[in-house]
């Protein structure tokens, strides 16, 4: 959901109220299912593809807290409690630190295997081999543009994290490995191409 749908909402709302027209809790509860709509397909992907490639080195797990004031602004705060009980971010038996971290492993009819550290380029190993014309004719959508272009996008962050193909095309990563898992299945499954496509934890 864009944030068009959301507007057109709250001036509905608003207009009732300039109206002096009564504004009935069902209405008032709709508006709040579109917000968490317009948060959990919009703002949450976004936040998740642009912190990913940020902390996906770092070797202590961690949580980040979210929030949003009409007065204050955006603010973002780290749990602080985490690591202090044996929790999220605690060393291991060996000293170390845990790090829960998957990545995939793609198998082809061939018997090779495509399984890099960085995610991205196993990504783009299956794209490349399913042929980068062949998946933008799927229609497949990343921040509502297909993940095969013909121009890089004019966000630098988001033009970074593309592929050029020897054909001249553009393979989109601008999303998280859940995300890239995803895609990787659907394309499998709509070109036929036989793959076995599986996360396994990065040792």
């Amino acid at each position: 959901m864009d944030m068009e749908k959301l507007k057109k909402a709250y001036e509905a709302i608003e207009m009732l109220q300039a109206l002096n027209l009564p504004v009935s809790n069902e209405q008032m509860m709709a508006v709040a299912e579109l917000e968490k709509e317009y948060l959990q397909d919009e703002i949450i992907p976004l936040l998740k593809q642009e912190l990913e490639p940020l902390v996906e080195n770092m070797k202590r797990d961690f949580k980040i807290s979210v929030s949003y004031n009409q007065d204050s602004g955006l603010e973002m705060s780290i749990d602080e409690s985490l690591g202090q009980n044996g929790d999220a971010s605690s060393s291991n038996e060996d000293g170390g630190y845990r790090k829960k971290k998957y990545i995939l492993r793609v198998a082809f009819p061939d018997d090779t295997v495509s399984c890099h550290k960085i995610v991205s380029k196993t990504f783009v190993d299956v794209v490349e081999y399913a042929g980068a014309r062949n998946v933008e004719k799927l229609g497949i959508m990343v921040l509502g543009e297909n993940i095969i272009s013909s121009k890089l996008f004019e966000n630098e962050r988001y033009a970074a994290r593309q592929y050029e193909t020897e054909d001249g095309l553009y393979i989109s990563t601008c999303c998280d490995t859940d995300k890239k898992y995803e895609i990787l299945k659907t394309i499998n499954r709509e070109l036929d191409l036989k793959l076995k496509i599986e996360k396994v934890m990065l040792e």
